[in-house]
């Protein structure tokens, strides 16, 4: 799984691997609450966008999932 992080290609991958991995257990309220309630892959579905062509998880995001598994 952390290869799998360690090579997506985009924040939208790496969100939903993170979810995988770390479930739960971030010490930040704020990002907590939106890795476990925002761009849930199953309400997604019919309405998003390709991830691959637009990657609209805020970086800093990304970045504190990056500090969380040490990447």
């Amino acid at each position: 799984m952390r290869a799998a992080y360690a090579s997506a290609s985009n924040g939208y991958e790496r969100l939903q691997l993170f979810r995988i991995i770390n479930k739960d257990n971030h010490d930040n309220d704020v990002v907590k609450k939106y890795v476990n309630e925002a761009f849930h892959i199953e309400n997604e579905q019919i309405t998003q966008l390709n991830p691959h062509k637009f990657d609209w998880i805020p970086d800093y995001i990304v970045a504190e999932c990056n500090h969380a598994l040490g990447s």
